[in-house]
């Protein structure tokens, strides 16, 4: 229940990308004697270790998914499949495995009409600024890798949707990410990030955040801009200034800030009156003002386990907001 909202937003991505089945092989024999049929090609798992020419033969593929294979490089002629949609090179919901890559191949860049790009479980350190050419690019799954940095170019990818770059080696985000204008789902936890670019907070469209377990000491955010922020999960960061700005028409439901040295709260917080899930355990609170509260109206879940909160402040929360479910 605790993070139901996460869970139904990738279920809903999960089924954007797998949901259409029709014309799927598994067999690249089979599928090269029904070419025009063809639409899904699935060699995942299957031991190899490099792709064969005669995919590009397929061109009316739309979806070809090769993770779980020991692959470092894609012929050039993969280029010819012009209407390929979805391209999986390692699985992003971690079932089948990925692959050997060090790098996106270039020829990867020259597929324009890609939605879908999977990249998770390779060995990936870099990303050329050609990674602006995919200006069709939904989804973009980079996700345990070696990335230490995304290039300037990623900010051109105005259609992105969606960026999972969790258990990488970030050290920094460009600037240019505040210019993805369609982005609704950022996920960078696992890093070592120390700071976030305050371009982020242009991010009109950013629907959910996730940036636990990195370094960062100090979060400042303008709710006045990210108007459509419904999810924002901070935890398991070194944190001691926690910046709230605006507030009163944010769309936040959920706000997590678990195990910080983080000694106070903001009292912008209790402006956010469509929250539902307050999670502040692990921290290093000692009062909680259980007057602000009144302004919560949607509360329903708030975790307060591991703070030195006066027994007398939990008590007056339980008595007063009795719908609101207290976790210790």
């Amino acid at each position: 229940m605790k993070y139901l909202l996460l869970i139904i937003l990738q279920l809903n991505i999960s089924i954007y990308l797998f949901g259409n089945q029709g014309g799927k092989f598994t067999s690249l024999e089979k599928a090269l004697e029904n070419k025009d049929e063809v639409k899904h090609l699935d060699l995942s798992n299957q031991q190899l270790t490099e792709i064969p020419e005669s995919v590009s033969q397929l061109t009316k593929l739309e979806e070809l998914n090769i993770s779980g294979n020991q692959i470092s490089n894609l012929p050039s002629s993969l280029g010819n499949l012009k209407s390929l949609k979805i391209l999986i090179l390692g699985d992003p919901l971690q079932l089948k495995g990925g692959n050997k890559f060090k790098s996106i191949p270039e020829v990867v860049y020259e597929l324009t009409s890609l939605e879908s790009l999977m990249l998770s479980r390779n060995q990936i350190q870099t990303i050329s600024d050609n990674i602006s050419k995919l200006q069709n690019l939904k989804y973009l799954y980079l996700n345990d890798n070696a990335i230490k940095r995304l290039p300037e170019g990623i900010g051109e990818l105005k259609n992105l949707k969606a960026l999972f770059i969790s258990r990488n080696a970030l050290v920094a985000l460009p600037s240019s990410i505040g210019k993805m204008e369609g982005l609704e789902t950022l996920d960078l936890k696992d890093n070592f990030l120390e700071q976030l670019p305050i371009s982020l907070n242009d991010l009109k469209s950013l629907k959910s955040l996730e940036v636990q377990k990195n370094q960062i000491r100090k979060f400042s955010f303008n709710l006045d801009q990210l108007v459509n922020l419904q999810s924002l999960i901070l935890s398991d960061n070194p944190v001691k200034d926690l910046v709230l700005y605006g507030g009163d028409q944010s769309q936040l439901s959920m706000f997590v800030m678990s195990r910080t040295p983080l000694k106070e709260l903001p009292e912008s917080i209790w402006k956010l009156k469509s929250l539902k899930i307050l999670d502040i355990s692990g921290n290093d609170l000692r009062r909680l003002d259980y007057v602000l509260l009144k302004n919560m109206n949607e509360l329903l879940y708030l975790w307060l386990g591991g703070n030195s909160i006066l027994q007398e402040d939990i008590y007056e929360i339980k008595k007063r907001y009795p719908k609101v479910s207290v976790n210790l």
